[in-house]
């Protein structure tokens, strides 16, 4: 078969007006007009076709289609087709029609249905990991176009692709296509459910539900009423899941007539109330869906709530999250939110979708910031110990993390009352959402003036000594400690323990950090006495570092040279291991060859008959500054630091 990315016109003898439409549309999705090569004849014209000045012109995109398919299809020559040659045809227009309005492809399917019908082709294919997607994207290119299918086929395909795209965005598409057609035939859409009511239902929910719902656009009445006829009759349980979930997206349809609601939510509440956990889950699910849309089911999963239920907490979590625009406006968001403190790690959907509707709330400007706080802060005392790693919060609910760390004021204060607040908890979230953050630049971390400007002196030790317990990075510290300065009566409240904190803490630990950042503020500061103390806090520590650098190195101390070389190339060995085994996983790795070059300073790549121009290499190294207390007394820092995690405040 010709291949159609190189469709070539002779002049010598007429040019179809469909070759001419293959090679618009193999150019480009949208144009419709083509210059006729020099010397040829556009025969014959098809529908929607004109020539004018040398150029075939089409009135529409679907007449263009209709020329391309029909050349198609008279290129593979008369039936029986080959199945290969159909697919690899098809397959070869919808590449490059993605996103079209109209697709050729699909066309080009419809018109050979009758020989190869293109459920059948998928469901030989679909099989196959590499063609699911193929397989489900040409299917739904082709159903606009047909005008009916065999259900049987329908169902086929289905079992098929159910294994492959469980919880795919795909997967869902593809039913989406399905009810649409089935809505245009609603003789089919009956038909399908009745068919599907006799036969096992497996894993076909979201076909009998697609089928259902467009026999619902057609006929409310006779598709409700046959819904309830088989929930209640019928005691499979995995029946009851399917036609829970079925009247959920009929009470969620704007159409609805309002004398069928009360019967739909009958089914529902009475899944809710039961005993049966799998038919109580669907039930939940149905009812969290239209959370936003009805108040019938409150008082039922407010009950599951308050007993503790994870399914409930999960459903109305992602309720929150896919319908929060809705129920913010209802003014009812806050008053669930509370009651999904306790959702835990088994629901990571749930948290991540709970994560980003969050997130969209921190900003300055939302009325919503505090509730918004208020439910993370709880959430983070429920699930948070004081054995929980520091990055647990900032990683459960990175996009809450993200958008604080856009909004410096915003994070001061959270970080401020977070450390200030009694437990380990909230200090340790709050010291996770900023460890790697750096403090260069614009990016300085202070504490919250308004937070603080009527804390007691107490508070403010308090709050230092957790900062100290928590924190490692140097300059975050440092940051954080002379933000104190600014708070209202610093003199008096901050300059008593200033010494201790700068001197005898941070800069024990830190010492040529803190002499620069004490040098650089004091070089800044407006206020004399603050300015005196600075001075000689940092000179205090150059003293000490002096002091230090002047004593003699003790040899019997020092690594020997040749333990020194050893280290080091055992530790480069391993480190040039782990590099190879983490190359192995990558995809850049399986597309490329490499070429190993021993001792080389440069590098390329050689991929098909190609090279790549060389990279020559540079050395590289990532140092971190580590505390000194660490260095000479380990087990004595630990012991220190958690004396200062653990601090009481002093109410005397």
């Amino acid at each position: 078969m010709t291949s159609q990315s190189n469709l070539m016109i002779p002049t010598e003898r007429p040019v179809a007006a469909g070759r001419l439409a293959r090679q618009l549309h193999a150019a480009d999705r949208g144009r419709l007009e083509i210059e006729i090569p020099a010397g040829a004849q556009v025969d014959p014209i098809v529908p929607g076709a004109s020539v004018d000045a040398g150029k075939l012109r089409f009135a529409r995109l679907e007449d263009r289609n209709t020329a391309a398919a029909a050349d198609v299809l008279a290129e593979l020559g008369d039936p029986p087709f080959d199945e290969q040659a159909v697919w690899d045809a098809a397959y070869d227009l919808w590449r490059r029609e993605i996103g079209s309005a109209d697709m050729a492809s699909g066309r080009f399917l419809a018109a050979v249905y009758p020989w190869a019908s293109v459920l059948r082709l998928a469901t030989t294919r679909i099989t196959r990991p590499t063609d699911v997607f193929a397989a489900l994207h040409l299917v739904q290119a082709s159903l606009p176009y047909l005008e009916t299918v065999e259900l049987s086929d329908v169902i086929a395909l289905c079992d098929a692709e159910r294994p492959h795209t469980a919880n795919d965005l795909a997967g869902g598409a593809f039913y989406h296509a399905l009810s649409r057609w089935f809505v245009r035939r609603p003789v089919a859409a009956r038909d399908m459910v009745e068919m599907l009511l006799t036969q096992p239902l497996k894993t076909r929910g979201d076909l009998l539900g697609a089928a259902w719902m467009a026999w619902f656009a057609s006929d409310q009445q006779a598709s409700v009423s046959r819904l309830l006829e088989v929930d209640k009759r019928s005691e499979l349980t995995e029946l009851h899941e399917v036609t829970c979930w079925i009247a959920g997206r009929m009470l969620a349809e704007p159409s609805l007539v309002p004398e069928l609601a009360p019967d739909l939510e009958a089914p529902i509440l009475l899944r809710i109330t039961g005993e049966d956990v799998v038919p109580r889950r669907a039930g939940i699910r149905a009812a969290s869906s239209i959370l936003h849309l009805r108040r019938t089911f409150d008082a039922a999963l407010r009950a599951r709530l308050a007993a503790g239920d994870q399914d409930a907490v999960g459903s109305v979590a992602q309720a929150l999250s896919h319908n929060d625009g809705d129920l913010l406006q209802a003014g009812i968001y806050f008053e669930w939110l509370p009651l999904c403190v306790g959702l835990d790690d088994g629901f990571n959907r749930a948290l991540d979708g709970l994560d980003y509707s969050l997130s969209q709330l921190l900003r300055p400007e939302s009325a919503h910031v505090e509730p918004a706080l208020k439910f993370l802060e709880a959430w983070v005392r429920a699930h948070l110990g004081s054995t929980a790693g520091k990055r647990e919060f900032a990683e459960r609910f990175d996009a809450c993390t993200q958008a604080l760390r856009s909004h410096p004021p915003l994070l001061s204060r959270v970080f401020t009352r977070w450390m200030l607040a009694d437990g380990q908890a909230t200090a340790s979230a709050a010291a996770g959402m900023i460890a790697d953050m750096r403090t260069d630049g614009d990016m300085a971390i202070g504490f919250d003036r308004g937070v603080l400007d009527s804390a007691t002196e107490a508070d403010l030790l308090y709050l230092v000594k957790r900062m100290l317990g928590f924190l490692l990075e140097p300059k975050q510290m440092l940051s954080l400690a002379l933000s104190l300065l600014d708070l209202r009566n610093a003199k008096g409240r901050v300059l008593p323990f200033l010494r201790w904190m700068l001197h005898e803490e941070i800069g024990y630990d830190y010492p040529g950090t803190t002499r620069d950042a004490l040098n650089k503020r004091a070089a800044q500061e407006m206020d004399a006495d603050v300015r005196e103390l600075l001075g000689s806090i940092a000179a205090q520590l150059e003293a000490d570092m002096s002091a230090l650098e002047a004593l003699p190195r003790l040899r019997e101390l020092q690594v020997p040279m040749a333990l020194r070389r050893d280290l080091a190339k055992a530790r480069a060995k391993a480190m040039q291991s782990s590099i190879r085994e983490a190359q192995k996983q990558s995809v850049f790795a399986r597309l490329v060859t490499q070429v190993h070059i021993k001792a080389g300073e440069t590098s390329f790549q050689h991929h098909g008959e190609s090279w790549t121009e060389p990279m020559h290499f540079a050395s590289h190294s990532v140092s971190f500054e580590m505390p000194r207390r660490e260095v000479l007394d380990p087990v004595g820092n630990a012991y220190r630091r958690l004396q200062l995690r653990t601090t009481k405040r002093d109410l005397t």
